[in-house]
């Protein structure tokens, strides 16, 4: 595995690799409080707290969101990040759907306490809305910087006809 990848989304740099840097000053990515320390802050500094995730998943997705319970104050189970990991969990699938291509990620385990993991990490992290947004993305692009004119060199060089 890469230590330079996201254990948390697998799909971000925890910080931008910089050529011709020695490896102990590369930058380095921010560090989450699993447990947010304005809820908990005797683990504010517990380095069993501080775990180095990339800038989206940080800021963005979990911000002070409480792993241990959601909104609704209801206790849930988390990964433990440093001997689990959710991204390997994690599948994209293509679908197609009349002539529109779309990718869908895919959470789901048979094993029920796995799945309420892959839950809460969704939940919390926002997998699937990042996920699912990526490709979605990359797929309105290629759509609109191709069209059927684009490939009439390749018929023609290859003699398919059309």
């Amino acid at each position: 595995m890469n230590h330079n990848i996201c254990c948390v989304c697998g799909t971000e740099l925890l910080a931008q690799y910089r050529a011709d840097v020695d490896e102990d000053d590369q930058w380095r990515g921010p560090y989450d409080h699993l447990f947010p320390k304005d809820k908990y802050p005797i683990y504010a500094i517990h380095p069993d707290n501080l775990l180095p995730i990339c800038h989206t998943c940080n800021s963005k997705a979990k911000g002070a969101k409480d792993l241990l319970f959601d909104e609704h104050k209801q206790r849930r189970v988390c990964f433990y990040p440093y001997n689990e990991t959710a991204h390997q969990l994690v599948a994209v699938c293509l679908e197609q759907k009349d002539m529109n291509l779309t990718f869908r990620t895919v959470l789901e385990n048979s094993d029920p306490e796995i799945q309420e993991k892959l839950d809460t990490w969704d939940s919390v992290y926002r997998i699937r809305q990042r996920v699912d947004g990526n490709f979605t993305a990359l797929i309105e692009i290629v759509s609109v910087d191709c069209c059927a004119d684009d490939f009439k060199w390749i018929s023609a060089t290859n003699k398919i006809e059309s």
